[in-house]
């Protein structure tokens, strides 16, 4: 995500051709683009096909078949700005609720009882769970 925070860009694209190789792929190229605010266009292949992405389908961006679909989705993504932000915006509370990760830090501590505390020799952070 730290590479994301660096550039400006209004549309996420996550292309995917339908082979092995893709199927065993991540969902992190959507989830990056949510983190950030952006709207995204996805293949709906492989990482793309999960429950929880295909749910976020027309709300945080959109997951397309055919070329025709890609042309579409990117074209409304460009006419009606204000539908792309609404779109940022919902992926980027999803991702904060369902898959916290580096933003949802303060989340975690809330969820899970966690503190980021440094370690014995006072370097570097880790997750210990409070015993009360």
């Amino acid at each position: 995500t730290r590479y994301y925070a660096n550039i400006d860009f209004d549309i996420g694209l996550a292309p995917l051709t339908d082979d092995p190789f893709n199927w065993g792929k991540s969902d992190l190229k959507v989830l990056e683009y949510m983190a950030r605010g952006i709207p995204w266009v996805a293949s709906r292949i492989g990482p793309y096909s999960e429950p929880d992405i295909e749910g976020l389908d027309g709300k945080a961006g959109f997951l397309v078949d055919t070329i025709d679909e890609w042309v579409d989705a990117v074209c409304a993504l460009i006419d009606e700005p204000s539908q792309a932000a609404s779109m940022g915006e919902a992926g980027r509370a999803w991702v904060t609720e369902h898959r916290l990760g580096s933003v949802g830090a303060l989340r975690r501590e809330e969820l899970f009882g966690l503190s980021e505390l440094r370690g014995p020799d006072g370097s570097g952070l880790y997750d210990v769970v409070r015993r009360t």
